[in-house]
């Protein structure tokens, strides 16, 4: 099993700030049995998001906020909304701009690589059933 990019004793140094390690003298108002809690925390964010610092750094900083009263499941939920109302919007702009570009000649293919998602989402984007293979690449080889 990998360990964990961070020391558990190192969660409480950057728990409470995303300053980075050193940071978080809110950590010093928790107890010994919420400490423990981080510091497992620190451990599962490390197997959780191998080799990706900043989501463990989120993860223990959003533990933190939890543990000193600052965070909920509420709060936490109404940001998951938000962000889903954003990705949305995202994708429809997306979704416009692909179809603009493949009536202007762009291949499937390049849409898919430049949107950076499956061109399978780019032929349902298109209105095109999945066991259509003709393209703008040459032929029907774009598979």
């Amino acid at each position: 099993m990998r360990q964990p990019t961070a020391a558990p004793a190192e969660a409480s140094a950057c728990a409470g700030s995303s300053a980075g390690p050193g940071a978080g003298p809110e950590v010093r108002q928790l107890d010994s049995a919420e400490l423990a809690r981080l510091e497992q925390v620190a451990r599962d964010a490390a197997l959780l998001y191998p080799g990706d610092t900043e989501l463990q750094r989120v993860a223990i900083n959003a533990a933190t906020e939890y543990l000193l009263g600052s965070l909920d499941p509420v709060s936490v939920g109404a940001d998951l909304a938000r962000f889903r109302i954003e990705q949305r919007r995202v994708r429809a702009r997306a979704r416009q701009i692909a179809v603009m570009a493949f009536a202007d000649g762009r291949s499937e293919r390049s849409i898919a690589r430049d949107v950076g998602v499956d061109r399978m989402n780019v032929r349902r984007w298109l209105g095109k059933p999945r066991g259509e293979h003709h393209s703008r690449d040459g032929g029907e080889g774009d598979r």
